[in-house]
């Protein structure tokens, strides 16, 4: 396996700003067979001495700083773990992030916080048709006839199960072009949108049973040939962004994921073929299904064999930085008699992110490459060959 370049980012700025991404390369094993061993070369010359993992300054002596785990001696022991800053703890990301591939790469976002108004502000976009029409809604907004059923909720630092969707806009609500008699009427543009201000359609502001608990969104659409994009906007309740999901901490002593660390997210559920959607003028509420697997709260899936929902999952820690939505849909199981099928499934491709957790799952799996110490906010695999951009400096090539 090759070694993977971890970068570890403390805020959206610096996980946004020059993160370039370099195409993978993929090679079967096994296309070309091995040719004869050849004869050994010549022994080459010894390499400078390494530097010491505990050696944080690099003087090759261990200085009683580097003692970080107490025990008196410096030694190989204290490169496990970081001593948490004065006042506090250390803590890791949760998760790990990369570009997404495959038909789960086709859902793109763009998310901002507003730390003085409290204000998140998302555009989800993904092209009209996909590769994956039993996973994916296929769009054609060039005719007004044509309308898609969807559902909105909003998550502030919780996570996206059956139990949390009680206080949601139960709704379903359809979208069309501008001339359609949908509830939210996209309109044309002739360039991608980057922001609130290049909307210029209707608001559609969805109605959670309970606000205190689940904001309203504002939604506003726009399409052009190629692509639809879709705008959200609503006050956090917390009134701050909600980052840590499933975050480790070291405190000293051991490592810990505490409880009640989660994430903002914006779920959007579209029908694909279903029968019963807008039954009683509900939507994705439909598809709750609390109790049907033990130990999990409940699982979203479709009521008849065969029929599908597209979920569009923007999540503020484990997609939002590299500028993606998780693209996932949800198929039918048999109730109760099956309360063991997955049925919220992730389209063709990878995700984005994968939990930050040891095979025993007793710590995490990566550090950012500045640690002990650099409590990053998100940890970055880039690909082989690749590297953090900066402004470019012509005095660097003599």
């Amino acid at each position: 396996m090759k070694m993977m370049n971890i970068r570890g980012l403390s805020d959206y700025t610096r996980s946004w700003a020059g993160l370039l991404f370099t195409a993978f390369l993929l090679s079967a094993a096994g296309c070309f067979e091995d040719g004869a061993t050849g004869p050994a070369g010549a022994t080459g010359p010894a390499g400078p001495p390494g530097v010491a993992c505990w050696d944080l300054n690099s003087n090759g002596i261990g200085d009683p700083e580097e003692d970080t785990n107490g025990d008196g001696v410096v030694d190989v022991l204290d490169c496990q773990a970081s001593a948490p800053p004065p006042g506090g703890v250390s803590t890791v990301a949760g998760h790990v992030l990369q570009a997404a591939h495959g038909s789960r790469a086709g859902l793109k976002a763009i998310g901002s916080f507003d730390s003085t108004t409290g204000v998140w502000t998302v555009i989800l976009s993904r092209t009209q048709t996909s590769d994956t029409p039993t996973q994916d809604v296929q769009f054609d907004l060039s005719n007004a006839a044509n309308l898609y059923g969807f559902s909105a909720a909003i998550f502030d630092n919780a996570g996206g199960n059956p139990t949390t969707m009680g206080p949601q806009d139960p709704l379903a609500y359809t979208l069309g072009n501008e001339n359609s008699t949908a509830d939210l009427k996209a309109q044309p543009v002739t360039s991608e949108p980057t922001g609130a201000a290049d909307f210029s359609g209707p608001v559609l502001t969805t109605n959670p049973i309970d606000p205190a608990n689940a904001a309203p969104v504002a939604l506003q659409a726009a399409y052009d040939s190629k692509n639809v994009y879709i705008l959200g906007v609503w006050t956090d309740l917390s009134g701050d962004q909600s980052l840590a999901k499933d975050q480790w901490e070291f405190d000293g002593t051991s490592w810990s994921r505490p409880g009640g660390r989660n994430e903002d997210r914006i779920a959007l559920m579209f029908d694909i073929n279903t029968t019963d959607w807008g039954t009683g003028g509900a939507g994705c509420a439909l598809y709750c299904h609390v109790g049907e697997q033990p130990g999990a709260g409940g699982r979203m899936r479709t009521n008849n064999a065969g029929e599908t929902l597209d979920m569009w999952h923007w999540k503020a820690a484990r997609s939002n930085p590299l500028g993606f939505a998780d693209d996932k849909h949800v198929i039918w199981a048999d109730g109760f008699n099956d309360p063991t099928t997955k049925t919220r499934k992730g389209d063709d491709g990878s995700s984005v992110d994968s939990n930050n957790k040891n095979g025993a799952g007793t710590l995490p799996a990566f550090m950012a490459e500045s640690d002990p110490g650099a409590n990053a906010t998100f940890l970055i695999i880039l690909p082989d060959g690749s590297a953090r951009a900066v402004p470019f400096d012509p005095n660097a090539f003599p």
